[in-house]
C-alpha cells in the first residue's frame, strides 16, 4: 500500500518546467487540415518545425508541412514552408502561445497553382513532459493572398518535440 501510494504521488507530481533562454526545439506534428474554397476541402496533414527560442518569451520558427485532401473525386495535395515570429510565455509546464508566419503555399493534383504567398496565424500549447521532451496542440488559420482556388486553409494537430540548450555542454 505504501509503494502504490509514493507511485500516485510521484505520477501527481508536475513535470519540471525550465525556462530557457537560448534553446533549439525540434518537433513533428500530425492532425487535420481543411482547405476552403467555394467548398471545403477535409484532409490529414504532416509537418516538420524548428522552434529557435530567443527568451521566455519569443522565438522564431521555420515549418515544413504537407496536406492531403480528397472530396468527390478530386484530390490535391498543398505543400507550406514558412518562417515566422512566436510569442509564448515558456515559464511553466504549460507553454501557450501565439505565432504569425508569412507563407509560401504550392497546390498539386487536381487543383494546380503556381504557387503563392500567405499568412499564418497560430495559436496552441506545449506542455514540458521534461525539460527536453514536449507535446502540444495547435492550429493556424491561413490567409492565401491572390489565389481563388484556395483562398484560406485551417489546420489543427498535435505534435511532439525535443529541446536542446544551445551552449550548455552538459545539457542534453
Amino acid at each position: 500500500m505504501r509503494r502504490l501510494l509514493l507511485l500516485a504521488t510521484a505520477l501527481a507530481l508536475p513535470a519540471p518546467a525550465v525556462a530557457r533562454d537560448e534553446a533549439l526545439d525540434v518537433g513533428v506534428s500530425a492532425g487535420y487540415v481543411c482547405a476552403a474554397a467555394t467548398r471545403r476541402f477535409h484532409g490529414a496533414g504532416a509537418a516538420a518545425d524548428v522552434v529557435f527560442q530567443l527568451s521566455d518569451l519569443f522565438s522564431v520558427r521555420g515549418l515544413a508541412a504537407h496536406g492531403e485532401h480528397r472530396s468527390k473525386g478530386e484530390a490535391f495535395r498543398v505543400e507550406r514552408l514558412g518562417v515566422g515570429l512566436r510569442f509564448q510565455l515558456d515559464v511553466f509546464e504549460y507553454v501557450p502561445w501565439l505565432e504569425a508566419t508569412p507563407t509560401a503555399y504550392l497546390t498539386t493534383g487536381d487543383v494546380p497553382t503556381d504557387g503563392a504567398l500567405g499568412l499564418a496565424v497560430g495559436f496552441g500549447f506545449d506542455r514540458l513532459l521534461t525539460p527536453t521532451w514536449s507535446v502540444g496542440l495547435g492550429g493556424a488559420y491561413h490567409q492565401v493572398f491572390g489565389e481563388d482556388r484556395v483562398p484560406a486553409y485551417l489546420d489543427v494537430g498535435v505534435r511532439v518535440g525535443y529541446r536542446w540548450v544551445l551552449g550548455d555542454p552538459f545539457a542534453p
